[in-house]
C-alpha cells in the first residue's frame, strides 16, 4: 500500500516533524489520526491558494476521478464507453460555469495495470480522451484502480478544506479479477475512512447481479451501485443517469 506524508505535532501542540505514514494503520493514542493530519491542514491553509470569486468568496471545488474499465471484455464497448466519457465531461464543464464551481478532472483507466490518463486538469481546458488512450487489454484489477484512486485524491493537502469535495466514479462490466495491492477488505478499509470524511462520494456502475453482494462487502449505500449491461444502450443509458 502506498505511504503518504504527514506532518504531525504532539498532543501538546509541540510540532514533532514530518513522517510517513500507512493510512490503513491506526495511529497510537497519543497520536491518533485527527492529530497527524493537523499539521497538514494547517499547511494546506498557508501553501495552496484557496480559489476566490470576483467578490472574494470561495470558490466551490470539486475533484471528479472517472476509474474505466480497459479490459479485454470492454474492446466491443471501448468507443462507446469513450464517448460517454467526454459527453459527462462536457456535462461537468457546463454546470461548473453554471454554478460558478471549479472542476478538476481525473481520469484513470485500468486493466491489470493502472494508468493515469489525465489527472486533476481542470475541466475548461482538458483535453477530450480519446480510443488510443483507453484500448482494451488485460484483466480486471478494479480493486488496484479504486484504492489507487482514492490514495491520490488524498495526498492532496486541500481534501481537507470545507469547499472542496471528492467523486469517484468507477465503471466495469466484470468482476475483480487482478488486482495485486489491494484485497477486498483493505479497499473497504480505504472507502470507509475517506466516506467518514462526509466530502466523499464514490459510486459504481457494475454488471448485472452483482450490486448486492458489492454493496454488502464494501458497507456503501445501494444509492451509489448501478447495474447495467455490458452494450452500447448499456452506455448510454449510464450517460444520461450521469448527466442527470
Amino acid at each position: 500500500m502506498s505511504k503518504l506524508d504527514f506532518y504531525t505535532e504532539s498532543v501538546r501542540g509541540g510540532f514533532i516533524g514530518r513522517c510517513r505514514q500507512i493510512p490503513a494503520i491506526k495511529y497510537g493514542p497519543k497520536t491518533n489520526r485527527e492529530t497527524a493530519l493537523s499539521g497538514a491542514r494547517r499547511r494546506a491553509k498557508t501553501a495552496l491558494p484557496v480559489p476566490q470569486t470576483t467578490s472574494g468568496l470561495k470558490t466551490k471545488v470539486n475533484r471528479i476521478a472517472f476509474v474505466i474499465d480497459r479490459s479485454g471484455s470492454m474492446q466491443a464497448l471501448t468507443a462507446a464507453a469513450v464517448k460517454a466519457l467526454n459527453d459527462n465531461i462536457n456535462t461537468i464543464r457546463e454546470e461548473s460555469r453554471r454554478t460558478g464551481q471549479t472542476s478538476l478532472i481525473t481520469v484513470i483507466s485500468f486493466d491489470t495495470t493502472i494508468e493515469r490518463i489525465r489527472e486533476n486538469e481542470n475541466v475548461e481546458s482538458i483535453r477530450p480522451i480519446t480510443t488510443r488512450e483507453v484500448y482494451a487489454r488485460g484483466g480486471t484489477a478494479l480493486f488496484d484502480a479504486v484504492g489507487d484512486t482514492i490514495l491520490l485524491s488524498e495526498r492532496l493537502l486541500i481534501s481537507d478544506r470545507e469547499d472542496t469535495s471528492f467523486l469517484v466514479m468507477a465503471i466495469t462490466d466484470g468482476e475483480e479479477n487482478k488486482s495485486s495491492r489491494f484485497t477486498s477488505a483493505s479497499l473497504r478499509t480505504v472507502m470507509q475512512r475517506v466516506i467518514a470524511t462526509d466530502r466523499y462520494t464514490l459510486t459504481f456502475l457494475l454488471p448485472p447481479n452483482s450490486k448486492r453482494n458489492f454493496v454488502n462487502q464494501f458497507q456503501i449505500p445501494e444509492g451509489n451501485v448501478t447495474e447495467w449491461e455490458g452494450t452500447t444502450q448499456g452506455i448510454e443509458n449510464y450517460t444520461q443517469q450521469n448527466t442527470q
